[in-house]
């Protein structure tokens, strides 16, 4: 796996770029913009939506490239694989043994890992919740979370 995500860094920074560069037409923006920064960033305009998003993805990428996989929000996971889904197959085949093994034991596998140490009571496997680079709409949720 690290070997691969060595491999395909720069391609995988290139499928997030396309990914974000279709933001502003996506039909899920403000629900994406929502989750990242709440009903004010709601309510702004689709440019400042699509960056903040833009950002959470960007911001997720590199946590998955380090391996930093605790520190990834439940959004940053989901990002990179609709970045995964929606890229174009000509440019980022599934065939290629490298992104295969990025998305199958790498992004798939984490997101369900993940998804097993999440339950009402908030992330049980964010150990090292502060370190960066983290989101900073991950960091105030934590914080108001570690407040009370």
């Amino acid at each position: 796996l690290i070997a691969s995500m060595n491999e395909r860094a720069a391609m995988l920074h290139d499928l997030v770029s396309d990914y974000v560069n279709q933001l502003p037409r996506d039909p899920q923006l403000a629900v994406l913009a929502k989750i990242v920064g709440g009903a004010s960033l709601a309510r702004r305009s689709t440019v400042a939506q699509a960056e903040a998003v833009a950002a959470e993805a960007r911001a997720s990428l590199e946590i998955f490239l380090s391996g930093d996989w605790a520190c990834s929000s439940h959004l940053g996971r989901t990002l990179l694989n609709n970045a995964f889904q929606l890229s174009d197959p000509l440019r980022f085949p599934l065939n290629d043994p490298h992104l295969k093994v990025v998305f199958e034991s790498g992004i798939s596998l984490v997101m369900n890992v993940m998804e097993l140490g999440y339950d009402s009571h908030g992330w049980r496997l964010a150990m090292e919740m502060n370190r960066r680079p983290m989101g900073t709409t991950v960091a105030s949720c934590m914080e108001r979370f570690a407040a009370r």
